[in-house]
């Protein structure tokens, strides 16, 4: 299985986004119930790496139908705001 990338992320407060393009090497989604994404960070500093797109590095949220063994099988993945914090915009209910 390979990663998929966070193709655009609209979360420009996180600290790994530049562009709103998400350039932290992975991402963890979910807190297995709810898709939020567990590595957003609002800090001062900028991190990640300009260069690299971000990928999905696990997926707790077991009821979504991308999740396959806590990894994600979708092509790609977008990061959006879900009132106040940063859900992964490519969630949809599974089983």
């Amino acid at each position: 299985m390979v990663e998929p990338m966070v193709l655009e992320c609209l979360v420009e407060r996180c600290s790994f986004n530049a562009g709103k393009k998400c350039h932290a090497f992975g991402i963890t989604v979910g807190d297995g119930e709810h898709p939020m994404c567990d590595t957003f960070a609002e800090l001062k500093t900028k991190g990640g790496t300009v260069n690299v797109i971000g990928r999905i590095g696990a997926c707790k949220v077991v009821k979504c139908k991308f999740n396959m063994a806590l990894g994600c099988t979708a092509s790609d993945v977008k990061i959006k705001y879900h009132g106040e914090h940063p859900d992964c915009g490519t969630f949809e209910a599974g089983w």
